[in-house]
């Protein structure tokens, strides 16, 4: 799909503004839109990026800290709920819901 931001000049100006790394304020764009054969408006970012770094491996001990954060940073809720179901399971407890009839448990 070809987005077409307001203005080369505005998305310049929004680009310059912004240090490496950082994103823009979200704004209108158009973006074209094949089943309807127009132009239709969307949600726009600009990030800044300049240069990269190529991918290397590295040993699981050297980031499996920074691993563990941004997973936990990402999804914590989820982490701690799945935890939580394998600590109970292997010790043979069972939740079920108060009040349900003992026949539905």
């Amino acid at each position: 799909l070809a987005i077409r931001v307001p203005s080369r000049s505005r998305g310049r100006r929004i680009l310059d503004e912004l240090d490496v790394g950082e994103i823009s304020p979200a704004f209108i764009g158009e973006v074209y839109d094949p089943e309807a054969m127009r132009m239709v408006p969307t949600g726009v970012y600009i990030v800044r990026l300049e240069g990269d770094e190529p991918s290397h491996r590295r040993p699981f001990e050297d980031v499996e800290g920074l691993v563990r954060a941004d997973f936990l940073r990402r999804d914590g809720e989820g982490l701690a709920a799945e935890i939580e179901r394998e600590v109970l399971a292997r010790a043979g407890f069972r939740v079920v819901a108060p009040g349900l009839p003992r026949e539905a448990r």
